[in-house]
């Protein structure tokens, strides 16, 4: 499921030192079927092109398509399950610049593509570092479906040290 890692730490003890501004992953692939999609846009996002088939081809994709909250979802399940510290993530204040650029059609092979834009340590807790990353949910044809900014606190490896060097 891993296509490209750019971070050599294993998932399971990433620390904020782990993440360098520059390096890129890439996980997948991931596909939603048809079924999929209307069964979670029933209840999230009953828009016609999203639930409705026969009005979904005369609609402004010609078929049904992912709800786009869908699409963060998945990209979300990519990003925690193989880019996100399993013991180091501290949360996250939000997601930033959220684009819904191209269709996620049925069974389409996705793939998230995650680079790391910002890295930096908390000057009022310095046992947390902030990393802010880009996000890009790969269609088919390797189009950014979705993109957005995101920043996460994670902890710092060995604070002590770090202390020490100042």
């Amino acid at each position: 499921m891993i296509n490209r890692e750019d971070i050599k730490e294993p998932v399971e003890s990433r620390r904020f030192e782990d993440y360098a501004v520059g390096s890129v992953c890439e996980y997948g692939p991931i596909s939603i079927s048809e079924d999929e999609m209307v069964e979670f846009a029933e209840f999230f996002d009953p828009q016609s092109f999203h639930v409705d088939r026969e009005l979904a081809k005369i609609g402004p994709f010609g078929e049904i398509v992912a709800s786009g909250l869908h699409s963060l979802g998945i990209a979300m399940k990519l990003f925690v399950e193989n880019y996100l510290s399993k013991t180091g993530s501290l949360g996250s204040p939000g997601l930033d610049t959220l684009r819904f650029l191209q269709p996620v059609r049925p069974n389409e092979k996705l793939k998230l593509r995650v680079t790391v834009i910002d890295a930096r340590r908390s000057r009022s807790q310095p046992a947390k570092g902030i990393v802010k990353v880009r996000w890009e949910l790969l269609n088919g044809q390797d189009e950014a479906a979705l993109s957005l900014e995101g920043t996460n606190f994670l902890l710092v490896r060995d604070i002590d040290a770090d202390i020490q060097e100042q």
